[in-house]
Parts: structure tokens; sequence; C-alpha cells
């Protein structure tokens, strides 16, 4: 084999563990990127759903407080009459 041929041979090898290192590392990412956007997606849909909550708590009325309003005044007695 000629020092060509072993060059060439030695920056294949070369090339061929950087691409599989490259994969590797792209694969990691890819899964990465895909476990954020479940994240993203779960917290999106809490973020939806308290804001649905949220929505209809301000659409009910104001609860009654019973101030100044008169709810229970004393019977009339006999001896007003």
């Amino acid at each position: 084999m000629s020092d060509g041929e072993l060059a060439r041979a030695m920056r294949e090898l070369t090339l061929t563990k950087r691409s599989k290192r490259l994969k590797a590392s792209a694969k990691a990412q890819t899964v990465a990127v895909r476990h954020s956007l479940e994240e993203d997606g779960h917290a999106i849909a809490q973020s939806q759903e308290l804001i649905y909550k949220t929505v209809r708590i301000l659409r009910d009325p104001a609860p009654d407080t019973f101030l100044g309003r008169k709810t229970c005044e004393p019977f009339p007695s006999e001896d007003d009459k």
C-alpha cells in the first residue's frame, strides 16, 4: 500500500468516525427537542385549562356580601297596632 493510499484510507476512516459522532449527536439533540416539545405541549394544555377556569370564575356574578341589605327585620309587635 502506497503512502497516498494509506493517507486516503486514514482520511476515510476519520470521516466515518466523525460522521458517526455527528449522527449520534444529532439523534440525541432530536430526542431532546422531541421531549422539549412534549413538555411544551403539556405546559400549554395546563395554561389553557387555567385560563378557562379563570374566565369561568370571572363570568360568575360577584358573591352577595349582604352589606347594606336588611335581611331580617323584626316582626311587628302586637303593641304597635
